[in-house]
């Protein structure tokens, strides 16, 4: 992403300019994946144990270290909660990645120009004073007001 679209997406994405749908959207992915990392990481019991070798079978009964045939017999019920979870979160973080990319994109075609004041502090914490200054590949040029 440009530097000129970040500034654009971090000026339409403000907290206070998201609908309350996209709000949201944005709570409950945070909560889907809260949820996924607890049940996964704390609580377990997501899968069955299970190791390639030391007896176990994909053909086995699931009483005698075995999957009895199918290879969703590894999940557990929490499992089947941790992953649809995360799965629902991934949805949800496509959903707002879309409508933010949608908002700046709508942002650049109504031509409306984005007022960006850059203020610099130097090492010492001085504001820096506007000059023409090298850094690596790049030159940056500002003003202060």
């Amino acid at each position: 992403m440009s530097r000129s679209a970040q500034l654009i997406f971090d000026e339409v994405t403000q907290w206070h300019l998201i609908p309350l749908f996209m709000k949201f959207n944005l709570l409950l992915g945070s909560f889907c994946i809260i949820v996924s990392c607890y049940l996964l990481g704390i609580i377990g019991g997501c899968f069955v144990p299970f190791q390639l070798g030391g007896g176990y079978t994909f053909s086995g009964d699931l009483d005698n270290k075995g999957l009895d045939g199918n290879v969703l017999n590894f999940i557990l019920p929490n499992g089947v909660i941790a992953m649809g979870c995360f799965g629902l979160c991934f949805l949800l973080l496509n959903v707002w990645w879309k409508w933010a990319e949608s908002k700046v994109q709508l942002f650049i075609k109504s031509g409306k120009k984005l007022e960006v004041n850059i203020i610099e502090v130097d090492e010492d914490g001085e504001l820096w004073t506007g000059e023409q200054e090298e850094v690596g590949w790049t030159t940056i040029i500002a003003s202060q007001k």
